[in-house]
């Protein structure tokens, strides 16, 4: 293979004339080459946080196969909190997630907005000690015994909507209207983040039960309205990006997870129009009940 040849977008070994050249698509990608190098021929296992296996040898032999990676998702890890919160071992395993550590002194920039926890961020958006006494509607409390007595709050997610699903234009403060402040507010501090996550809180006891929330639990189910919400969302931000005369270039990310991973379908179709993501909506699937 000639250098001329290799498309430098995806990860590569390259062995040649007794060189080894890695090509990579960014320097997380030439990083993670140099690791999968060190494992291939060395023979190297990076076994933990605190542990590495470094075998001895009289000799080195790398064959003339080129090594070519290409992951099949932007996002790839498993749930190892030693391992997400080590920089070093996060670089080992071939980790690329919002929650691993900050690279940048590597010259390894997050794709994510990383002010605010990149998970269960909704109150976030909608901060309960600023609204409770002016707007208590906006929120559900649940307080339930679990070792110790925790307290858990949601929002209610039909507060700032028609029952058609659109942005009501009545309401001057809302769940939605401020949530959707919330957002651009942060897509301004950074305007290099790509992702902005917006979830939902971590129980499925805090779900708003008030009687609007349960109309469209029923007409959308649990996932449906998290859509539509988002959508409302999505379709007011692009407006205003567009007063500014910016394209609306960002990605609104929310959860599948718990009882919104059942998508909002019947026979393979969308239930509605409105369940219909927006292009710039993207589901963070994370069915936390698998086997």
């Amino acid at each position: 293979m000639k250098f001329s040849d290799i498309n430098i977008r995806d990860p590569f070994i390259v062995p040649e004339n007794g060189n080894v050249y890695l090509f990579g698509a960014s320097p997380k990608s030439i990083i993670f080459g140099v690791y999968e190098l060190l494992e291939k021929y060395l023979g190297i296992r990076f076994l933990g946080v605190d542990y590495s296996h470094v075998p001895t040898s009289d000799s080195l032999e790398i064959s003339e196969e080129v090594v070519k990676r290409v992951p099949i998702s932007a996002q790839r890890i498993y749930l190892s909190y030693p391992g997400c919160e080590n920089k070093l071992l996060s670089l080992r395993y071939k980790f690329s997630a919002d929650f691993t550590p900050d690279c940048s002194d590597l010259g390894i920039k997050t794709k994510w907005y990383t002010k605010i926890p990149t998970s269960h961020n909704s109150e976030c958006f909608v901060p309960y000690e600023k609204y409770k006494d002016s707007h208590p509607e906006f929120f559900n409390t649940h307080r339930y015994e679990l070792f110790r007595t925790l307290t858990v709050r949601e929002l209610c997610y039909s507060n700032g909507l028609t029952d058609e699903g659109q942005w009501d234009e009545s309401m001057e403060t809302s769940v939605l209207s401020v949530a959707t402040d919330s957002m651009m507010r942060f897509m301004e501090e950074d305007e290099s983040a790509e992702y902005f996550m917006f979830g939902r809180a971590d129980n499925e006891d805090c779900l708003c039960r008030c009687e609007r929330c349960t109309r469209a639990r029923e007409k959308y189910g649990d996932a449906g309205i998290m859509i539509v919400f988002m959508n409302a969302m999505a379709k007011k931000l692009r407006q205003r990006f567009a007063e500014k005369g910016k394209a609306f270039d960002k990605k609104l990310v929310t959860f599948a997870y718990g009882s919104t991973v059942e998508p909002p379908v019947k026979d393979g179709k969308p239930i509605c129009k409105q369940v219909i993501p927006d292009e710039a909506l993207y589901i963070r699937y994370a069915p936390i009940l698998a086997d």
